[in-house]
């Protein structure tokens, strides 16, 4: 008995390098001077998806979709961290099961069951059975996966039980201006456009997204889009490239949002600017939404915290996880009473630990308060704040350290500077580094010798530079010898 499945090889892009120059042009007159030249090479993606025309199932067969070059003694290329994707898109004789992921082989009127099973296990409509990504390690034998198809039924009568699939290749570029609904992004896609002012876009858990030149700014700020410019359904890795803009929609959600215990880690060579439309940070959590942790590498980030929500953190009454920054160049705008790095507004609005490690960092307080790193104001806190590396400027609101805590009864971990360049401006009545006006309080503060250089300068009225502001405690204050730090 032979049952075939009809299926056809699918997919060939051809890509020609290229190469531009023009240089400004100088003449007899203008000998002496500089003239630039651009240049450029470019190389598209070129690759081969095949998969097999037909196959002979018995109770079982396994068979392979793989990638190739041009030829198929070539390697594919394909664009850095850019992923291919298979889906089974359609199957003549339909889908069933309670799972959607039994298929069915016909002949006249009586059919069998049977299914497919891939790497992320068995597959239904529009399931991604195979994906492939460029990695200069790999072998041209490294770009093949398999798909097991296997009966699940009897067999009654004799026949020739044949079905058809259809399979979808995407090269994971998403143009968002396109989009007519929600998209969750894959592992590998590359979001590109300008939204509209019904762009939902979330991240699915663990994938790893490009932003290339993508404008998600004009989600409609009403009751009917609640949700944030990007989502992420779990851990997620945002690439930047080219200019990217985002913000949220309904002004209670952030520009980015990071569910609580999940880590958005943020890279790449390009820039990002981040809002909200109200109320919350332009990246972590929303009003009353907590957040989880938020990691920088590099990349050129800034980001606009809303009325009572962090740049970079918590919004109002809410908590935010853990902050990190390593590399890139960050600007982070606190909202009116909420820190640039840390917490927002409020007494039950917290932050874990921050921690800044490399890059030029920027941060700025709220304009009426909130320390630039650390917490807003009203009872506001946050964990630990760490300084090892960077250049790193913090410019405090009224009333709040520049890095630690905010005013009114809010309070902050120790905070230890082992390394970079370091300037810290309080607020009237707080200092540069410690604890703002009234009430509030910072654990110890340790400055370490292997500093490059901190400045701090208390604000008008405060008593310390480095330690409690006015009407406020600190703990012990440590400045190794031989460290350089200037107080103001």
């Amino acid at each position: 008995m032979k049952k075939i499945i009809s299926v056809l090889s699918v997919l060939a892009l051809v890509g020609m390098p290229t190469t531009t120059a023009f240089a400004d042009s100088i003449t007899q007159d203008t000998i002496g001077s500089s003239g630039t030249t651009s240049v450029s090479y470019d190389i598209a993606p070129s690759y081969a998806v095949v998969i097999p025309s037909g196959i002979s199932l018995d109770s079982s067969q396994t068979v392979e979709i793989k990638m190739t070059g041009l030829t198929d003694t070539e390697k594919p290329k394909l664009e850095y961290d850019q992923t291919v994707s298979v889906s089974l898109s359609n199957a003549k004789n339909g889908f069933s099961g309670s799972d959607g992921k039994t298929l069915s082989l016909k002949s006249g009127m009586d059919s069998i069951h049977y299914t497919i099973t891939g790497a992320n296990g068995k597959t239904g409509k529009d399931d991604v059975v195979a994906k492939f990504k460029y990695d200069p390690n790999k072998t041209l034998n490294d770009y093949k996966q398999t798909l097991t198809f296997a009966l699940t039924s009897t067999v009654q009568y004799a026949g020739n039980y044949t079905d058809q699939l259809t399979f979808t290749i995407s090269d994971g570029k998403v143009d968002i201006s396109k989009l007519t609904g929600a998209y969750q992004a894959q592992d590998g896609d590359i979001l590109t456009g300008k939204g509209n002012a019904d762009t939902h876009i979330t991240v699915a858990d663990g994938a790893t997204v490009t932003l290339r030149d993508c404008d998600i700014t004009a989600i409609t700020d009403d009751g009917y889009h609640k949700w944030a410019g990007i989502t992420l359904e779990g851990d997620g890795t945002l690439i930047l490239e080219g200019t990217n803009k985002v913000k949220g929609g309904y002004d209670e959600y952030p520009g980015i949002y990071v569910p609580e215990n999940k880590t958005l880690t943020i890279k790449g060579i390009g820039s990002l600017e981040a809002g909200s439309n109200g109320w919350s940070p332009a990246i972590g959590g929303g009003y009353k939404i907590s957040c989880g942790n938020i990691t920088i590498l590099d990349g050129t980030v800034t980001a606009n915290g809303g009325k009572d929500g962090a740049g970079i953190g918590g919004g109002t009454s809410s908590s935010c996880g853990n902050i990190t920054i390593s590399g890139g160049t960050v600007t982070a705008n606190g909202g009116q009473w909420s820190s640039g790095i840390g917490s927002g507004y409020g007494a039950e609005s917290s932050c874990g630990n921050i921690t800044i490690t490399g890059g030029i960092v920027t941060a700025n307080g709220g304009g009426d308060g909130g320390a630039a790193i650390g917490t807003g104001v009203e009872g506001s806190t946050c964990r630990d704040i760490t300084i090892s590396g960077g250049i790193v400027t913090a410019n405090a609101g009224i009333g709040c350290a520049g890095i630690g805590a905010g005013e009114y009864n809010c309070s902050c971990g120790n905070i230890t500077i082992s390394g970079g360049i370091v300037t810290a401006n309080g607020g009237d009545q707080a200092a540069g580094i410690g604890s703002g006006y009234y009430d509030s309080e910072c654990s110890d503060i340790t400055i370490k010798n292997t500093v490059t250089k901190v400045e701090a300068t208390k604000g008008a009225n405060a008593p310390n530079s480095i330690g409690a502001g006015n009407y406020s405690s600190c703990g012990t204050v440590t400045i190794e010898d031989g460290a350089n730090v200037t107080q103001k």
